[in-house]
């Protein structure tokens, strides 16, 4: 969830509660101020929670840069490549849907893949 969420670029509704209270009670001349808190916040949160999501952090390191950018649309293959789930051998191959865990395309193991995308962000 917490993983879809940055890569969507939507808040988690309990920031963006917060975030509108503040508005409201401040007044809308603090609302650029306010924004800039609860993206902190948000960010304070993606950092600390180490459980989930582990994948998506290593690619989307800072959530405001990503949301703030200027190119490239989410789409299916790209949500599931930056979520680490869907139709990728070594996703498929844990749950005993496929047998190997290598690339389909170039037949290298996928691990190895990531590691070379992961250099080159």
């Amino acid at each position: 969830m917490k993983a879809i969420q940055v890569i969507t670029g939507i808040k988690p509704i309990e920031i963006m509660v917060q975030e509108r209270s503040r508005i409201y009670e401040v007044g809308r001349e603090s609302n650029k101020q306010i924004q800039e808190e609860s993206n902190q916040e948000w960010q304070r949160r993606w950092e600390l929670d180490t459980d989930k999501a582990r994948w998506t952090k290593r690619l989307i390191r800072n959530i405001e840069a990503w949301c703030q950018r200027r190119h490239g649309e989410i789409e299916y293959y790209l949500t599931q490549f930056l979520g680490g789930h869907g139709c990728f051998n070594a996703y498929l191959k844990r749950f005993g849907l496929k047998n190997t865990d290598k690339c389909w395309y170039c037949g290298r193991a996928i691990e190895r893949i990531c590691t070379k995308v992961l250099e080159k962000l």
